[in-house]
């Protein structure tokens, strides 16, 4: 009877050893995953008391978990916000996204994200394991960006309002400059023609590049004037009903010289009878930079006008020309204003770089939309797509 009772206590003592020996271990275990964290951690009993910390606490407020121990958590924590973190924690058992701002000694105040558990105590009571986290830095952050983006918006409204400016600027000088220039090519038209008394043929080719010149200036001039009353938003459409062959003829019909002068042939691939109800005058004038420039940049060959109605009742309408070409590294700058693509072209060729900039203007205008492709050396296609009907905005 003896051995068998020494037998057992042998067991159990066996059993004992080993369940102690695990405990211990999930107790090492559990205080390494605790100090490991750098979010800080801290346990408490119902009445706000402290039963354990990490290092982590110990570091952020200074003291010694020896210490802390026992204290009231409110010694570190704001008491009302945190009175009600726990009240709430050991109502709801779970609760996250705390945010309190904490004071440390010797250090600015920290802002910290905290979240919380319920738990039972070795006594049988409920307790409160708090998790924290530092986040004075992301919410320095987050206030430094609202700053900027404030200030990155009042300094966009107050762009916005100087390019007003300009626009209304630009507006009203090209009106006063239209003037004196048109005085100037009136006067020296009627000189050339010979009404004012004869003219030498050397006074003849001065006039003639005089007028030349007043008239590229006017034609700057009025896309300046153009662009400016987009951008002040001073352009009102006028909508009526017309014919897109209509607007295409007269569109041919001012570019042949031009074109004929190179050897060029204008082609038109248009089917009769497409009606589009917009503003005809803008429509043409995007037409016209269109084919002015395609017959500018090109020497040989044709330029083409092709024209054909989309299943979503949208017009497209495509110039096409077998001209220079354009490099791939040049056609993000194609609709930039003052930009020529290619200084041997610029120079060559000369213009503003105000032409394709006021048609992408005038296509946002007109609800269209205007793209390009090129193959360098090989041609260059231009692409206008506009609604048939044009829907006013209530």
């Amino acid at each position: 009877m003896f051995l068998v009772v020494s037998v057992v206590v042998a067991v159990l003592s066996e059993r004992i050893a080993q369940r102690e020996q695990a405990l211990r271990r999930a107790r090492d275990y559990t205080r390494h995953l605790l100090e490991s964290s750098p979010d800080f951690q801290i346990a408490v009993d119902r009445d706000g008391r402290i039963t354990d910390v990490n290092e982590a606490l110990e570091e952020l407020a200074g003291r010694s978990r020896r210490d802390m121990i026992g204290a009231s958590v409110y010694d570190y924590l704001p008491k009302d916000p945190a009175e009600k973190a726990v009240a709430e924690i050991l109502e709801k058992k779970v609760v996250r996204d705390i945010e309190l701002t904490i004071k440390t000694p010797g250090k600015e105040d920290l802002v910290c994200n905290l979240s919380g558990t319920v738990f039972g105590t070795t006594e049988g009571e409920p307790g409160v394991y708090l998790t924290g986290r530092d986040i004075s830095g992301r919410r320095k952050a987050e206030e430094e960006l609202k700053e900027y983006l404030q200030r990155l918006k009042q300094a966009n409204v107050r762009l916005q309002e100087i390019d007003q400016l300009k626009s209304i600027f630009l507006a009203s000088m090209s009106h006063e400059l239209r003037t004196p220039l048109n005085s100037i090519i009136g006067f020296t038209g009627v000189i050339l023609m010979g009404i004012a008394g004869d003219i030498n043929e050397e006074q003849r080719k001065q006039l003639a590049m005089v007028k030349s010149s007043a008239n590229h200036l006017l034609s700057l001039i009025n896309d300046l004037l153009d662009i400016s009353k987009i951008e002040a938003g001073k352009v009102e459409l006028s909508l009526e009903e017309f014919g897109l062959d209509d607007v295409v003829r007269e569109v041919v019909g001012g570019s042949s010289p031009g074109a004929a002068e190179k050897g060029l042939e204008v082609l038109t691939e248009v089917p009769e009878g497409i009606v589009l109800f917009s503003d005809r005058r803008r429509i043409k004038q995007v037409l016209v930079n269109l084919v002015s420039n395609a017959v500018k940049f090109t020497d040989q060959g044709s330029v083409t006008i092709a024209a054909r109605v989309s299943e979503d009742d949208n017009l497209e309408v495509r110039v096409i020309d077998t001209g220079v070409g354009i490099r791939k590294q040049d056609m993000n700058r194609l609709f930039e204003p003052f930009q020529q693509v290619g200084p041997s072209l610029a120079k060559k060729h000369g213009g503003t770089g105000l032409g394709l900039h006021l048609t992408k203007k005038l296509a946002g205008l007109l609800k269209a939309d205007i793209s390009a492709e090129s193959e360098y050396g090989k041609g260059s296609e231009f692409t206008f797509v506009i609604p048939l009907r044009y829907e006013q905005e209530n």
